[in-house]
């Protein structure tokens, strides 16, 4: 799984148009079935 820093990210979109196989979303358009995956991410950062 890959791991984006809220806190670093701008959400330029620039890592959604490159990924090679279309994993990467803007926070809003994550789709139902993947927003566990939020809270993941988020989570990630606040253990560092």
């Amino acid at each position: 799984m890959f791991y984006i820093d809220p806190d670093i990210c701008i959400d330029c979109g620039a890592c959604e148009a490159v990924c090679p196989v279309e994993a990467i979303y803007m926070e809003d358009e994550v789709p139902d079935n993947e927003n566990e995956y939020i809270a993941l991410n988020h989570k990630f950062f606040e253990e560092k």
